[in-house]
């Protein structure tokens, strides 16, 4: 009989290989088993690699820098999902709104990526700075913290008060930072919780890790330059296998309601875009990405969460479809809020959505 197609006969074939899981923007995945054994295997020692640009610019240079780029970063594009307008207003100059004080999220967020941190916040003494007797404790106090010789017998107010502000600058120099008893004992708990959290492993993987190092790339194929920071990476040479770390400090009190935060901040999307960006900009194929979360409310849990290929591939699209939107806003300077989402010719006026 004859057939449209030729028949073929598998009786005689083989399982072949198992393919690669791919990330949609067609590079390979390095699935959790696969990363766990990897993670298994890391040496003792790091190597640091220091050339990794290909086809953009991979640099640690300061955050003031990296913030003021003018290349779209990560936010703004969440930003472009919201509305045209969104994505405008968020590439406005904005005042510089990281902590002049001490505060847990942005102090256990950096403490992650530099361990050392956590052994350089200090409890001040409780002396009044209006006494000789106040002054000289807090003097030798910063003294010994510093390792400063400071000569103060017989010192008068206004010189101990001097020497004091002398002392304090220092220690901020030498990164020391005071916090109050009780935010002393929410950092040793959350760095407890650091040690033993699946017997050391997030300090162990951290050590591997090179951070502060942003990432610019004019991606031709979309016609925008882009800039991304993560919080880390973890290269073959020393894994095995080329990883985004990212650091999230929350208040939620699950790691389910963690992953609810996720989608409501669009987590997704800027991991999609640390894959994506850092596969372009080194010529590497960047194949998975590790969250650790940090609570900062009781009992000061952490989790080491590995980005399924869903959810990165979710991220992917997110990042992909705010593009256009973010590249029309830089060439025509139009930018319409909430109405983009109604029907042409209905005046701007949205018909509901609401779903169970």
């Amino acid at each position: 009989m004859l057939t449209p197609f030729p028949i073929i006969d598998l009786a005689s074939a083989t399982v072949g290989g198992e393919l690669l899981p791919q990330l949609a923007n067609g590079g390979d995945y390095t699935p959790l088993d696969k990363f766990v054994e990897l993670v298994r295997a890391l040496p003792e020692n790091r190597k640091l690699v220091h050339h990794l640009a290909i086809n953009g610019n991979v640099i640690a240079d300061p955050m003031e820098c990296y913030l003021s780029h003018p290349y779209v970063s990560s936010s703004q594009l969440k930003a472009a999902l919201s509305s045209p307008r969104h994505f405008k207003k968020s590439r406005e100059p904005k005042e510089d709104k990281r902590a002049r004080h001490f505060e847990l999220g942005t102090f256990t967020h950096e403490a992650i990526l530099e361990p050392e941190r956590f052994d350089k916040v200090v409890v001040e003494p409780k002396a009044g700075r209006n006494t000789i007797e106040g002054l000289t404790e807090l003097v030798n106090f910063y003294a010994r913290l510093t390792g400063k010789d400071i000569a103060i017998v017989g010192a008068k107010m206004t010189m101990l008060r001097e020497t004091l502000d002398s002392l304090i600058a220092e220690a901020k120099q030498q990164g020391y930072e005071v916090v109050s008893a009780a935010d002393m004992e929410v950092i040793q708990a959350i760095k407890d919780s650091l040690a033993e959290y699946g017997g050391g492993i997030i300090p162990r993987i951290m050590h591997h890790a090179q951070t502060e190092t942003s990432m610019y790339y004019n991606d031709r194929e979309h016609g925008l330059g882009v800039r991304i920071r993560p919080d880390g990476i973890l290269l073959e040479e020393n894994l095995g296998a080329n990883i985004i770390i990212s650091v999230k400090t929350t208040s939620a009190q699950s790691v389910n309601l963690f992953m609810r935060d996720c989608i409501k901040h669009r987590y997704a999307l800027a991991e999609g875009m640390y894959i994506d960006v850092a596969t372009k900009a080194t010529g590497r194929k960047f194949t998975g990405t590790l969250m650790i979360m940090a609570q900062t409310v009781e009992p000061y849990n952490v989790a080491a969460i590995y980005w399924s290929l869903d959810d990165l591939d979710a991220g992917l699209a997110d990042y992909y479809r705010a593009i256009p939107i973010a590249k029309s806003v830089l060439e025509t300077n139009e930018a319409p809020g909430f109405e983009i989402l109604a029907e042409d010719g209905n005046l701007g006026i949205i018909e509901s959505f609401i779903t169970d």
